[in-house]
C-alpha cells in the first residue's frame, strides 16, 4: 500500500466487545451468534446517530472512530446502556466493555485504521468492569468540562502491550456514579471536609538526575504550601519519607499515618519540559477520587505555578472552607535560578541523611546556591539548619557553628521575614544559647505562619518542658505528633509532656511507641525508664536504666541528658531498698561536673545536708536538671520542698532560661 494513498488524522477511537461471550459461545452457539446480531445492529444505529466511523465488526467486538471525543463517549455510553437493556428484556442481561482513546490514527483506501490510536483503544477496554467505559487521560482532559458527565480517576494503570503506564478515568453520566476498581453496587464516597492527608514521596520515572531533583523540590514545596492552611493536618516530610519506593497498600499507609486522604504522584524529565502527574485517593477506601497532569518547560517560574495550580486544586477536592489568601502562595518563586534551585534541593536532600558527611556536603550546597542568587532566603535557611544541627549533633566547633548558623539565619529573615523555617531556626538557636523567652517566641510566630509545621511543634514542645509549662507542652507534642507520627523524637516529646502532667501509665505507652519506632533511640529508653520510676515498678526501671548508664556503656548515652540516666537508675535502686546499690552508682558520678545529679542522690537517700552543699555548685542548668526540678522525682522534692534553700535551686532554673517565673 502507498504510504501517499493513506489518510492521517487525530481521532477518538473506541473499542468495546462483549463480556463472558467466549464462555457463552462453548455453552449456546446460537445464543451467542444472537449476541452479535444485537450488538452489531446496536452499535451500527448508535455510530450513525453520533455522527461516528464503523471500522469493523470482529466477533464479539466493534471498533470505531469519531472526529471528537464528545461523539465517542456519547457513542460509548449509549452502545453500553442500550445493549445492556435490550438484553435484559431478553432476560439474561450481558454487559460491554469500552475503551476510548485520543490518538494519530492512518485511514487506509478500504476504510481501515490503524496507528497508536487503535492500539490503546483496543487495550483500554480491558481495563474496564463489566457495563463500564473507560477513557485515557488526553480524552478526560478534552471532556472534563461537561456537566453531564462525570468521571472518576482509576489510577496510573501498567497496560498489557504498552511500554508505559497511563492515566486512566471512567465516565459515567452525571446522573449517575461510575464504579471503579471491582466495585459492583456502592457508589465513590467522597470525602466531606476531610482534613488529614499524606503526600507521598514522588516517583521519578526513568533514571534522569533532573527528574529527581525536580521530584524532590516539587514534593517538599506542595507539602509546606499546604501546611500552611490551618483547617489541613499534612503530615510532615520525615514521617512520608519512609515511604519512599514502598509496596504497602493505600489503606495501611492511610492507618499508619491516620489520614482520611493520600496523594501519590510520577515525575518525568523530557529534555527541557516536566512532567508530573499527581493523583488524590481516598485512603480509607483505597478510592481514586482525582488525578491532574502538567507538562511544561522547566523554570523556577513553572514550578511555582505547578506549585501553586497544584495546592489550590487539593484544598477544593478536600471541600475544606478557606480564604482565597490561605491557599495562594504570595510573591512568586523562591529563586529566580533554576540552578539555585537545584542545589538547595539537594541542599537538603543531604541535610536529611542527619550525618557529619551529610551536613558538610548541605553546607557546601547551600553556600554554593547562595553564590548563584545572594537574595535566596529559603538556601540561607538550609544553611542555618545545617549549621545548628550540626552543633546540637556535636560534630565540629560548636562557638563557630552557632556564630554563622545565626547570621545565617538573621540574614534569612531579611530576605524571607514571613518563612516559618526562619523563625524556627532563630528559635532554634535562641533555644541552644538557652533564651527561654526568645525561643519561645520565635517557634510562636513559626506556628502562626504555618499551623502544620511539625519542626516548630516538637521545638515549642520541648522548650515549653523547660520551661515548666507542662499542660502547654502536651498540646503542642500531641499536634506534632499528629503531623509527624512516625518520629521517635515527636512521641518520646509526647512522652515526656505526659510525665510532666502527671500521667506517667500513659508517659509508658509513648515512650516504648518511641522506642519501637527507633530501638537506638535512647532518649526514649530514658523516658521509659523515668516513667517505670513514677509508677514505682523500680525492678523495671532498673532493667531499662542499667544499660544506659556510664559504667556499662563506659560513656554518656543521652548526652543532653549528662549522668541522668545514672541518677535515674540510683533512685530506682533506693526505691527498691537498695541502698548500698544507689551509693554504688553515686560513687561513680563527678561531683564537680554533675553536682544536680549528686544532689538528686543524696537527697534520694535522706542525706539532706549532703544534697543541698551539692546544690549549691549548681550556678546554671543545663536540660536535664531543668526538666528535672519542673516535672520528675515528686517524691524527693517532697524531702526538700520546705526548705528555703529549694527555692533557690529553682531560682537557678528560671534564671538559666532567662524566664521570670511570675510572668504569665
Amino acid at each position: 500500500m502507498d504510504v501517499a494513498e493513506l489518510k492521517r488524522r487525530l481521532a477518538a477511537v473506541w473499542f468495546a466487545d462483549i463480556v463472558g461471550f467466549t464462555r457463552l459461545s462453548a455453552q449456546d452457539e446460537s445464543r451467542a451468534l444472537r449476541l452479535v446480531g444485537l450488538l452489531q445492529e446496536t452499535a451500527s444505529r448508535e455510530i450513525d446517530r453520533h455522527g461516528g466511523t464503523l471500522v469493523k465488526f470482529m466477533g464479539d467486538g466493534v471498533l470505531a472512530y469519531a472526529r471528537s471525543t464528545a461523539s465517542a463517549i456519547d457513542t460509548a455510553l449509549a452502545l453500553s446502556e442500550k445493549f445492556h437493556d435490550r438484553c435484559a428484556a431478553d432476560g439474561r442481561p450481558f454487559f460491554l466493555r469500552i475503551g476510548v482513546h485520543l490518538g494519530d490514527i492512518v485511514v487506509s483506501l478500504d476504510g481501515d485504521v490503524y496507528g497508536d490510536g487503535v492500539n490503546v483503544a483496543s487495550r483500554l477496554h480491558d481495563e474496564a468492569e463489566p457495563g463500564r467505559v473507560v477513557v485515557s487521560e488526553d480524552v478526560w482532559r478534552q471532556s472534563r468540562q461537561r456537566t453531564e458527565l462525570q468521571f472518576a480517576p482509576l489510577g496510573r494503570r501498567v497496560v498489557k502491550g504498552l511500554d508505559e503506564p497511563l492515566w486512566l478515568y471512567e465516565v459515567a453520566p452525571a446522573h449517575e456514579v461510575p464504579l471503579q476498581d471491582g466495585q459492583t453496587d456502592t457508589a465513590i464516597k467522597k470525602p466531606e471536609e476531610s482534613r488529614s492527608l499524606a503526600i507521598l514521596p514522588f516517583e521519578v520515572v526513568g533514571r534522569s538526575e533532573e527528574a529527581t531533583f525536580l521530584a524532590a523540590g516539587l514534593h517538599n514545596d506542595v507539602l509546606t504550601g499546604l501546611s500552611k492552611i490551618p483547617a489541613l493536618t499534612v503530615i510532615s516530610r520525615t514521617s512520608v519519607m519512609g515511604y519512599r519506593d514502598t509496596h504497602k497498600p493505600i489503606p495501611q499507609i492511610a492507618r499508619e499515618l491516620n489520614v482520611d486522604t493520600i496523594i501519590e504522584g510520577t515525575v518525568q524529565s523530557a529534555g527541557t519540559r516536566v512532567r508530573l502527574s499527581v493523583q488524590l485517593i481516598d485512603g480509607r477506601q483505597d478510592i481514586h477520587l482525582w488525578a491532574e497532569y502538567y507538562d511544561r518547560e522547566v523554570s523556577t517560574d513553572n514550578l511555582f505555578a505547578i506549585q501553586t495550580d497544584l495546592t489550590q486544586r487539593i484544598v477544593e477536592s478536600l471541600h475544606t472552607q478557606l480564604a482565597p489568601r490561605q491557599v495562594a502562595q504570595s510573591g512568586g518563586p523562591s529563586t529566580g535560578s533554576l540552578d539555585a534551585y537545584r542545589l538547595a534541593v539537594q541542599g537538603r536532600m543531604q541535610f536529611d541523611l542527619k550525618t557529619e558527611t551529610g551536613f558538610l556536603q548541605a553546607i557546601d550546597l547551600f553556600q554554593k546556591a547562595i553564590g548563584l542568587d545572594p537574595g535566596f532566603g529559603l538556601a540561607w535557611v538550609g544553611l542555618a539548619d545545617s549549621l545548628a544541627l550540626m552543633e546540637d549533633y556535636g560534630y565540629g566547633e560548636s562557638e563557630m557553628l552557632l556564630s554563622r548558623a545565626d547570621q545565617a539565619v538573621r540574614r534569612a529573615l531579611e530576605i524571607v521575614p514571613d518563612s516559618a523555617e526562619a523563625h524556627t531556626s532563630l528559635g532554634l538557636l535562641l533555644l541552644i544559647n538557652q533564651d527561654g523567652t526568645g525561643g519561645i517566641r520565635e517557634f510562636e510566630h513559626a506556628i502562626q505562619l504555618q499551623p502544620g509545621y511539625a519542626d516548630a511543634h516538637t521545638w515549642h514542645c520541648w522548650l515549653s518542658l523547660l520551661l515548666g509549662r507542662g499542660d502547654v507542652a502536651l498540646k503542642s507534642a500531641e499536634r506534632a505528633v499528629e503531623l509527624n507520627p512516625v518520629s521517635a523524637e515527636a512521641v518520646s516529646n509526647l512522652a515526656h509532656s505526659y510525665l510532666a502532667i502527671g500521667k506517667p501509665e500513659k508517659a509508658l505507652v509513648e515512650a516504648r511507641k518511641a522506642r519501637e519506632l527507633s530501638p537506638s533511640y535512647t532518649t526514649a529508653g530514658f523516658y521509659e525508664g523515668l516513667a517505670l520510676y513514677d509508677v514505682g515498678r523500680f525492678a523495671e526501671a532498673r532493667s531499662i536504666l542499667a544499660p544506659l548508664s556510664v559504667p556499662v556503656t563506659g560513656e554518656l548515652t543521652v548526652p543532653w541528658a549528662g549522668r541522668g540516666p545514672d541518677a535515674t537508675l540510683a533512685l530506682a535502686h533506693a526505691g527498691s531498698g537498695d541502698r548500698d546499690g544507689a551509693r554504688a552508682i553515686l560513687a561513680e558520678i563527678d561531683a564537680v561536673d554533675y553536682p544536680f545529679a549528686v544532689g538528686l542522690v543524696n537527697a534520694a537517700l535522706g542525706e539532706i545536708e549532703r544534697a543541698f552543699d551539692a546544690f549549691r555548685r549548681v550556678d546554671e542548668m543545663s536540660a536535664w536538671p531543668t526538666l528535672a526540678i519542673h516535672h520528675h522525682y515528686r517524691t524527693v522534692w517532697q524531702l526538700l520542698r520546705d526548705d528555703p534553700r529549694f527555692e533557690n535551686l529553682r531560682a537557678v532554673a528560671y534564671r538559666s532560661w532567662r524566664i521570670d517565673p511570675h510572668a504569665g
